[in-house]
């Protein structure tokens, strides 16, 4: 399912990159944003000012980075 999400973020823009230990972080494609989703396992986990907030489901991920196209 991470393949899908990474898949769909590249597609629509969104900047993303694996660390060291092969987890994915999706960034916002507009820098004036604060957000920031870090693969968690099989969730992911969304942090707003450095500050983790809610994990999510990968169907929540799509979602959520679908609402910030615009």
């Amino acid at each position: 399912m991470n393949e899908k999400i990474l898949g769909q973020a590249q597609a629509w823009g969104f900047p993303h990159e694996q660390d060291s230990e092969g987890n994915w972080s999706i960034y916002p494609k507009k820098k004036i944003e604060r957000w920031l989703l870090y693969q968690a396992g099989e969730r992911w986990l969304l942090a707003v000012d450095g500050v983790p907030q809610i994990n999510l489901t990968s169907k929540e991920v799509l979602v959520f980075l679908k609402r910030r196209l615009s």
